[in-house]
């Protein structure tokens, strides 16, 4: 599960191996095992793609990996549905 810790919309919190999100009166537990929390607004497919740019460019820099001149990521919600972000170097 793919939590937006950095939401307007949501309360997140962790709690005995448990992570609760809260959405206005409903509240949603879940397994802490089972959660990645992303330090994000939304889990779109634009954010997404935004995020793991980022993440993939620091990764590629950590292996010494130099002489990229972009890095582009495209994220599929479903069939039809997708986003891509690209960063130039």
């Amino acid at each position: 599960m793919l939590i937006p810790v950095n939401s307007d919309c949501l309360e997140v919190r962790e709690e005995a191996g448990a992570v609760i999100v809260r959405y206005e009166r409903d509240e949603f537990r879940f397994p802490r095992g089972d959660v990645l929390l992303l330090p994000i607004v939304h889990s779109s497919a634009e954010e997404l793609a935004h995020y793991l740019t980022g993440e993939l460019r620091k990764a590629l820099a950590e292996e010494g990996v130099s002489g990229l001149t972009a890095v582009e990521v495209g994220v599929e919600e479903s069939f039809g549905q997708a986003a891509v972000f690209r960063q130039e170097a």
